[in-house]
């Protein structure tokens, strides 16, 4: 593995208050931020690697890592609680979404699969993972690591996926979508520290995909739940409204849509 730190690139232009390392290739550009965190990193490292051996996702799922898709971790401390601090992932989704829009005239809708995923004409071409890391001081830290399909569409056997390039965005490169993406995300990361979650919350409820779909939770403990996706709360916890009216919090597992027709908001 070349995990050989390279200078940023002199056309790369990122906020001023983040810190970006770049390598050819990492285990996870995830695990490579803790590390470092735990050694005393400030808020605002970026590590991006051109390649990794061992990504993941959610619940430890692998995540295929192909040269010319992009990784990307963003290390953020604060001293909020960490359930404040777990608002960060839908920050990462409404970053992104805004960096996509900006470089790209996708005729695809870009919309939020809860929690995490970022959907292209209705299949997965982002996803973030979040995780805390324990460092000697009073403030909690967490990396934001991100996954974007940008030239392939590694199949996972669990979501269909799609690529940029696929959907109509192959002169998208990767450096231009970093620059967009940390742009938008400290745009959003000030409102975030200025106002709560709030603003993030309605721009991630405006564009959430099956909002009044009937869908399928699975659950950590193995439960299934089926409902209509009736609104997700102040949390981030997705409430489903089931069959007999009562409404459930989901706070974690994996969502599978049913069937595509819309059958009410609930507002």
């Amino acid at each position: 593995m070349d995990n050989t730190y390279y200078k940023r690139p002199a056309t790369l232009r990122v906020p001023s208050n983040f810190h970006l390392m770049v390598f050819d290739q990492l285990d996870s550009t995830n695990d490579e931020a803790k590390r470092r965190a735990v050694l005393g990193a400030p808020d605002g490292l970026v590590i991006w690697a051109r390649q990794q051996h061992a990504g993941r996702g959610r619940l430890g799922r692998k995540w295929v890592s192909a040269l010319g898709n992009l990784f990307i971790s963003v290390l953020v401390k604060r001293n909020y609680a960490l359930k404040r601090m777990a608002h960060l992932s839908f920050l990462a989704s409404v970053a992104m979404r805004d960096a996509l829009l900006d470089l790209n005239k996708l005729v695809q809708p870009l919309e939020f699969k809860w929690p995490n995923d970022l959907l292209l004409g209705g299949e997965k071409v982002c996803g973030h993972l979040l995780e805390t890391v324990p460092v000697m001081s009073h403030e909690n830290a967490v990396i934001i690591g991100t996954g974007v399909n940008v030239a392939h569409a590694p199949e996972t056997g669990l979501y269909p996926t799609t690529s940029l390039a696929k959907m109509g965005g192959g002169n998208l490169s990767v450096e231009s979508l970093i620059e967009a993406y940390l742009a938008h995300f400290q745009l959003w990361l000030t409102r975030w520290d200025q106002a709560g979650f709030g603003p993030v919350h309605e721009s991630f409820m405006q564009h959430l995909s099956g909002k009044g779909s009937k869908i399928v939770a699975h659950l950590s403990d193995a439960r299934k739940i089926d409902g209509i996706i009736w609104q997700m709360d102040m949390d981030g916890a997705l409430v489903l409204r089931q069959e007999d009216g009562i409404f459930t919090k989901i706070t974690a597992g994996d969502i599978f849509f049913t069937r595509d027709e819309m059958i009410g908001t609930g507002e």
